[in-house]
């Protein structure tokens, strides 16, 4: 579950307009708690009792998506609803004990972030495709502009079973090139959050 620290402010520029062209329709706005998924590898050096330095080096990937909520255009009669799906590729190392209740995790992390928006008519609009928000960047298989940072997470854990708050900050803020318009949007992408996993045990050392 990521929350966005800032929502992008071409979002609320985009909510400001909706408020004034149509009165008492509500809002058109971003929101700034999000849904996703992750999975990952992680490789354990040293143990509890002394041998080695309990140190663990970690691969992540994560997926998000923050949605707007569905608004009504009552002068084109369309349901309207825009998404920010990001994601990034995090390595990193996570100290402590392998047994330990509680370590801590700090990783480098790196991914793009994509919009994409759909407005169809009301009974056609659950089953409407996404499509890009604007014309954008794309480079191979990646869409939107790529971001990078660090993720600083607590990991804590009950037998399979590990939470694990942490903190996504990026080193500067963005730009989300538009060629549509041609013309770029500031993109901060710091977020906070917390993630609940399972964890499988392959290999343990006799």
């Amino acid at each position: 579950m990521p929350i966005l620290k800032e929502i992008p402010e071409h979002f609320q520029s985009v909510n400001r307009g909706y408020q004034q062209t149509y009165p008492g329709q509500g809002e058109f706005a971003l929101s700034s708690v999000g849904t996703g998924y992750f999975w990952g590898l992680r490789m354990n050096f040293g143990d509890d009792f002394g041998n080695g330095i309990p140190v663990s080096i970690e691969y992540n990937y994560y997926r998000k998506r923050n949605y707007s909520n569905e608004a009504y255009f009552p002068d084109r009669n369309l349901i309207g609803q825009y998404r920010m799906r990001y994601g990034c590729h995090s390595v990193g190392f996570v100290f402590g004990g392998v047994g330990s209740f509680l370590r801590f995790g700090i990783h480098y992390n790196f991914g793009n972030v994509h919009w994409q928006k759909k407005f169809y008519a009301r009974d056609e609009f659950e089953n409407g495709k996404w499509v890009d928000y604007v014309e954008t960047i794309e480079l191979l298989y990646w869409k939107g502009p790529i971001h990078d940072g660090l993720n600083l997470s607590l990991i804590l854990r009950w037998r399979f079973i590990e939470i694990r708050p942490y903190y996504m900050f990026t080193f500067e803020r963005f730009r989300y090139p538009d060629y549509t318009n041609w013309r770029d949007y500031v993109l901060p992408m710091s977020n906070y959050g917390f993630t609940a996993s399972i964890v499988f045990t392959r290999f343990k050392k006799s």
